[in-house]
């Protein structure tokens, strides 16, 4: 309501206060959103950086959807033509997400985390990075079959 009727400084107060009680993604998401109707594209960067520092991975993989706040951030850096950034979001969630860093227990229900490597590798193929593109789906397969034998 308050964005309707041009008040943008009351309605950051509104997300603000909205983010303090932890909400899920698709509410970072609308802010982010917000952040971007109003052309600021900084903002929504570093909306995305609280967004995947505070939402745990493996706790939205559990709710059996496709929630992957790594893949949306490296995506959307891709669509601002930043290629660095979508590399380095992708990279960190490599380790920030890797099995070593998710409870066993939590890993079995947290599989579909490994989309990550293959949206990885198909961003680098998307900028000709063939050789880079490899070497994630090589990693990726080793990390899935090695935790799979433990």
């Amino acid at each position: 309501l308050q964005e309707m009727i041009g008040d943008i400084l009351a309605t950051r107060t509104v997300f603000e206060r909205w983010m303090k009680c932890y909400p899920n993604e698709q509410a970072w998401l609308t802010y982010i959103k917000f952040e971007q109707r109003c052309g600021r594209t900084d903002a929504a960067r570093k909306l995305y950086e609280r967004m995947i520092q505070q939402i745990p991975e493996a706790s939205v993989a559990l709710s059996r959807s496709s929630h992957l706040g790594h893949v949306k951030y490296a995506k959307w850096e891709e669509r601002q033509g930043n290629k660095a950034n979508c590399r380095k979001v992708f990279e960190r969630s490599l380790t920030e997400l890797s099995p070593e860093n998710v409870e066993e227990d939590l890993w079995e229900r947290a599989k579909p985390l490994t989309r990550r490597y293959l949206e990885f590798a198909k961003f680098e193929i998307r900028c000709q990075e063939y050789e880079r593109a490899r070497a994630i789906f090589r990693y990726g397969l080793k990390q899935t079959k090695q935790h799979d034998t433990l």
